[in-house]
């Protein structure tokens, strides 16, 4: 697996799960710029490679980016929640108006859209709103969310009542049958 050092400019090579053989440390590596060529005209870049093992493993890393993405994701769903709770308060209004409003505020980039940000899709959802197309020609809107508590860490998401990934209670469990009648004799299946 590749990922990055959380806070350096390091990136890690590490090794993942594997019963074949023992554990090994990853490699560090970080990409440099230097100039190429007949005449060192040319830019380019390379890997630079650490000579220290790295000891931190994949997970680490994995829960470490995890953190900070969520972080960030989080407080731009906040202010996308507060954003719509105030502008949809006096009923539906048109995405491109919302776009408009938004890009105005600052929450949105300039080739951005809130149909295809990730924190303005979290925050439709938490409050549960359904866009609709109405007009000629067709508009699409965004209707004045239900009644929801202040807060929106109150609010239901889309995750709430699902077990996590990987989990298996009875309901997920499905029997396995394998006809092994047509193997050649010696090559029977254990399950």
């Amino acid at each position: 697996m590749v990922g990055e050092e959380p806070e350096t400019e390091w990136r890690l090579l590490l090794p993942t799960k594997s019963n074949l053989s023992a554990t090994t440390p990853g490699l560090g590596y970080r990409i440099a710029s230097c100039m190429v060529g007949p005449d060192r005209s040319i830019l380019t870049s390379h890997a630079v490679w650490d000579n220290a093992p790295v000891t931190i493993t994949a997970d680490q890393v994995l829960a470490a980016n995890a953190n900070s993405e969520s972080e960030d994701t989080r407080s731009s769903k906040d202010e996308a929640i507060e954003f719509l709770r105030k502008r949809l308060a006096d009923g539906p209004v048109a995405v491109t108006e919302l776009d408009q409003d938004a890009h105005a505020a600052g929450l949105l980039g300039d080739e951005e859209s809130i149909s295809k940000s990730k924190p303005w899709r979290m925050a439709r959802q938490t409050l549960q709103v359904k866009p609709y197309q109405e007009g000629n020609p067709k508009r699409w809107y965004w209707p004045q969310p239900p009644q929801m508590p202040l807060g929106a860490s109150d609010a239901p998401s889309a995750q709430q009542g699902k077990r996590a990934p990987g989990h298996l209670s009875a309901p997920d469990v499905h029997p396995v049958i394998i006809d092994d009648s047509n193997l050649p004799s010696g090559m029977e299946t254990e399950v």
